[in-house]
C-alpha cells in the first residue's frame, strides 16, 4: 500500500513503481522537510479520527 495514500495500492502515482522503495513521489515527500511535516500531521489526524471512530462503535 502507498504510504502517502494508505487506501491505494502503490504504483498509481508513478508508473512502474512496485512499492515505496522505488517511488519518486514518496522519495520527494520524505526528503522535503515541509512536505514530510505535512504528511506526518495528516497521518496523526487520520489515526486520531480512526481511534475516535472506533471508540464510538465499541460497546
Amino acid at each position: 500500500m502507498c504510504p502517502l495514500r494508505p487506501e491505494d495500492p502503490c504504483g498509481l502515482c508513478v508508473p512502474g513503481a512496485d512499492g515505496p522503495h522505488n517511488c519518486q513521489t514518496v522519495k520527494l515527500v520524505m526528503e522535503d522537510p515541509e512536505l514530510r511535516e505535512q504528511w506526518l500531521a495528516n497521518r496523526a489526524e487520520q489515526a486520531a479520527r480512526k481511534r475516535d471512530s472506533a471508540s464510538h462503535t465499541a460497546p
